[in-house]
């Protein structure tokens, strides 16, 4: 336009390398509000202040981190650590490195502590050595956008080597701070926001079948019922010891879940010492006179660590099942001295 090229004037962004995206950012800084525009490479980002010709000012951010994936590039709302629950919005994409956000001050990975100690992230996916590693060569491909019902970030990935279309849908909860898995049994590789008249908010998205669908919307996926799983963690449940040398009984298992409507059973399983396979303990129907539901089960099961799983595929809830809580009785079975 002609405020920003008036008489010829251009704006060269560091070296050669060709721009990949760029994207306007409003918040407050020094308790003035100020708009700049983030400017980005594949392996660089640079900040583009000013109004005019006259007075635009470049600033380099970083030498190494950019945005090779420009259709992840979206802006964001969050919660503001510093600020109490004051909303900060915020630039996010996917760089080389793994998603980024950046409020116009430094640029952060969004990598999350957990209260347990754990880190919440998705570091795997751009892990060279790793077999998910994104496809390098299918860039173009990677989708992100921001869902303003749920403040969530997603991102579809063509994940592992030679994958051209996006076969891995995983979402960021920006209020929460932690990252999660989709795995619908078609993924869309296009997600589109959308608004209507009214302002509010929706996610639309293509399949490779032809379809378009509104995302995030009913209890099933393109027709057919959602298969949800929910699965704990490897949990060694040592004794007073604390030896990695205990083995445990589980006697028991007791599962509490918030009664709903249909016909959805859940299944409850089990996996001793990291298998992969999960055997079924019980079943749980979600269905009842009662406001939630209650299933006690006798197990005998002896291993090192403990691993649940309850999984239910129904199209009667968006959630299933709506988990009050889950109780385990043990016993210290053996423990081996060194």
């Amino acid at each position: 336009g002609e405020q920003a090229s008036d008489r010829g004037k251009e704006i060269y962004v560091g070296d050669d390398q060709g721009l990949t995206g760029a994207i306007e950012l409003t918040n407050r800084y020094l308790n003035q509000l100020a708009q700049i525009c983030v400017v980005l490479k594949a392996s660089q980002t640079w900040l583009l202040q000013g109004s005019n010709a006259d007075d635009f000012t470049l600033y380099r951010i970083s030498e190494t981190v950019g945005c090779p994936a420009p259709l992840s590039l979206c802006l964001a709302e969050i919660p503001s650590q510093s600020e109490g629950q004051t909303l900060r919005n915020v630039v996010i994409w996917c760089s080389a490195k793994g998603p980024v956000l950046f409020d116009g001050t430094i640029i952060l990975p969004m990598r999350f502590p957990m209260q347990d100690g754990a880190i919440s992230s998705v570091e795997c996916y751009f892990d060279p050595n790793d077999s998910r590693y994104v496809n390098t060569a299918s860039w173009t491909a990677v989708q992100g956008w921001y869902d303003a019902q749920k403040s969530e970030y997603n991102l579809l990935l063509p994940s592992g080597s030679g994958q051209t279309t996006c076969n891995v849908w995983l979402f960021c909860d920006l209020r929460r701070r932690k990252w999660g898995r989709k795995v619908p049994s078609t993924y869309p590789q296009v997600g589109i926001p959308v608004q209507d008249i009214r302002g509010t908010p929706y996610t639309y998205g293509t399949l490779d079948t032809g379809h378009l669908l509104r995302l995030e919307s009913g209890n099933t996926w393109a027709g057919s019922s959602i298969a949800h799983v929910l699965q704990t963690a490897d949990v060694p449940l040592s004794g007073s010891s604390g030896s990695v040398f205990d083995e445990t009984l589980a006697r028991f298992l007791r599962v509490a879940a918030i009664s709903d409507s249909g016909t959805g059973v859940v299944t409850i399983s089990h996996s001793p010492n990291g298998t992969a396979t999960f055997t079924a303990q019980t079943t749980m129907t979600l269905n009842g006179s009662g406001r939630f539901q209650v299933v006690t089960k006798p197990l005998n099961r002896r291993a090192f660590s403990h691993q649940w799983q309850l999984s239910c595929t129904t199209s009667d809830a968006a959630r299933a099942p709506r988990l009050l809580g889950m109780g385990i009785e043990w016993l210290l079975e053996r423990a081996i001295e060194r």
